[in-house]
């Protein structure tokens, strides 16, 4: 229009074009520009209407808007170069010419120093910014390199740490002390890091390698950010456990903390059941000091069981990795050895006098729980029992837990508040016990599931459970729990094995019913770890039982209080290696007149 004679366009160089459309003076743009420009008319117009309009639109300017266009955001937006490294080298980005240009040009004056570095990283004349091979590799080198530079002053480390980037430091856009330059390349790999995430591992890795073969393992142990540094602080605390030493959570916390902590997680899950387990051994030997049955009884639930279990969850993460088993081992014997003395302890008590100790004040006997635990609660609501056939008390805390960090977080919450203060397996070994009770000797089937639902000790010869079978519970169970004469005339129903094969539908309706105390028994503890299966690491989850989550929930909702409890336990922690004696069972065995008592 400007350069109309006569009425007619004689001639319309493009930037008049641009001028034309925008409504404002275009100057000193070069054709790549004015092209990217042509073609993002749209984004130009709607940039300029929503900042003050400037009266010459020079390539600076232009190069600004432009930057929003073709890359989505301003580059100051991403804070620090290596915010830009982290993104270029997580989704790098294909750009055509005319774009890397602009974007090499502008790196600099947006980002200083980091943005001359990413600058010397593209190519120029490149039609594919980030993606290019060799520009890819340059950004690579870095991070690695930076990783190298992060470690310690530049006068000690060696000129061979440069590597890769040694041509950046005869670059004209970077015309800085080698000093600060590394510097430079050190905060950008060390800001990348928190972006990238678990894709930094690679790279962490690469680093260490270098470092392995080009620097003194006394400069590259010190590194905040290799895995090399965290293995060595790893190595460190596996030693002090092993020789005696209990290791606090803070530093197990800092381990996780450690930028390559991704590359070493099985290491550290092993390491945090070990220092728990250290922690455990440095009161164990209180409980054996105890001289009434109900402290040790609390002491077990509040200490021994946690134990146990972590010592179980140390045996499942080591399967995991092939490091500190050794360490490992010596801390389970050492756990192995303290539970066998407190358990002897206990032994030697209760063997001094059985009956008294058994009904001492503040434990209940398994088969006064109706008069102790359910009476007083009939008394305000209707009852669902639910006893775990063969469950030890840190099984059942290991599935509490499971319940309250998993899919059933509300349920689980609902039995740890139910249980008391604290949480299951936190790391002061927190307070989560029940109900102090002790289930009768024999703890075998036929005797003590039997003591729960006759509420008084059977007078039936005992029977291993290689002769008593699911027929002798079906049959007996049932006929014992209609005798039981602390429920009075209150109704009640039992649900065994065969009556929850609809999934536990018959339960769950029961529950909603009038019935005042609904009781049940759910095998799959002993199922899994009896027999065959014992020493087996399997951990067992609360939706694996067919039917407790369902019957859970509708006690609850039904506005039942519920009690669980089990006949006796089985451990998950010990194989049956260690059973000694020639009797049918692995707990117990009859013995004549005149045999005397097995080692």
């Amino acid at each position: 229009k400007r350069s109309a004679q006569l009425g007619r366009i004689v001639h319309l160089e493009p930037v008049e074009v641009l001028t034309a459309v925008l409504g404002i003076q275009v100057q000193g743009v070069d054709d790549l520009t004015l092209q990217l420009a042509l073609e993002h008319l749209p984004e130009l117009e709607g940039a300029l209407a929503a900042r003050t309009q400037p009266s010459i639109l020079d390539r600076r300017l232009l190069d600004t808007l432009l930057l929003e266009a073709c890359i989505g955001k301003p580059l100051r937006d991403y804070g620090s170069g290596g915010a830009v490294l982290a993104e270029w080298l997580s989704s790098p980005p294909e750009w055509n010419r005319a774009v890397n240009e602009m974007v090499r040009r502008t790196l600099p004056r947006e980002l200083g120093p980091e943005g001359a570095v990413l600058e010397w990283a593209l190519e120029p004349a490149d039609d594919k910014g980030p993606s290019n091979p060799k520009a890819r590799r340059r950004l690579e080198a870095v991070l690695v390199r930076g990783l190298l530079f992060e470690m310690d002053t530049p006068e000690n480390l060696p000129s061979s740490v440069w590597g890769e980037l040694d041509a950046m430091r005869g670059a004209r856009s970077l015309d800085l002390r080698d000093e600060t330059l590394m510097g430079v390349v050190a905060q950008m790999a060390v800001d990348a890091l928190p972006s990238l995430g678990a894709k930094a591992n690679p790279y962490l890795t690469a680093a260490e390698s270098i470092a392995r073969k080009d620097l003194p393992p006394a400069l590259y142990r010190k590194s905040k950010y290799l895995p090399l540094g965290l293995e060595t602080t790893c190595d460190a605390l596996a030693e002090r456990m092993a020789g005696g030493q209990s290791v606090a959570s803070v530093a197990i916390d800092e381990l996780r903390a450690h930028r390559a902590a991704g590359t070493a997680s099985d290491k550290i899950d092993v390491l945090n059941q070990m220092a728990r387990l250290s922690r455990w051994l440095e009161s164990a030997a209180q409980a054996t000091e105890a001289n009434d049955v109900r402290t040790h009884v609390q002491h077990y639930q509040r200490h021994g069981a946690f134990a146990d279990l972590t010592a179980a969850h140390l045996r499942r993460v080591l399967g995991r990795t092939t490091s500190y088993h050794p360490h490992a081992n010596g801390l389970l014997k050492r756990w192995e050895a303290a539970r066998n003395d407190q358990n002897e302890a206990f032994a030697r008590l209760l063997a001094a006098n059985y009956v008294k100790h058994w009904h001492a004040e503040g434990v209940v006997p398994l088969h006064r729980l109706w008069q102790e635990a359910v009476l007083p609660r009939l008394a305000r609501a209707r009852v669902f029992v639910v006893v775990m056939d063969g469950c030890s008390y840190p099984v059942f805390l290991d599935l509490v837990e499971q319940l309250r960090t998993g899919t059933d977080e509300a349920l689980g919450i609902e039995l740890v508040h139910a249980l008391g203060t604290g949480t299951p397996g936190d790391d002061a070994l927190g307070r989560a016990e029940g109900i102090p009770a002790l289930a009768p000797l024999p703890s075998i089937t036929s005797h003590a599931r039997g003591s729960i639902f006759l509420g008084e000790l059977p007078a039936d010869p005992w029977k291993a459970e290689t002769v008593w079978r699911e027929e002798g519970e079906r049959k007996t169970d049932p006929a014992r729990f209609k005798q039981n004469q602390a429920l009075g005339a209150r109704s009640r129903r039992l649900f065994l094995k065969g009556d929850l094969a609809d999934g536990g539908a018959a339960l769950v309706q029961a529950l909603a019913g009038d019935d005042d105390v609904v009781a049940t028994v759910f095998n799959a503890v002993d199922d899994l770890i009896g027999g065959h299966a014992t020493g087996v690491l399997t951990r067992l989850a609360p939706a694996d039982i067919a039917g407790f989550l369902p019957a859970l929930r509708a006690a609850f909702q039904a506005g039942r209080e519920v009690l669980i409890t089990a006949d006796h336990g089985h451990t998950l922690f010990l194989d049956k290696a260690l059973c000694v004696g020639a009797g049918t069972s692995a707990r117990w065995c009859e013995l004549g007149a005149r045999e005397s008592v097995p080692e």
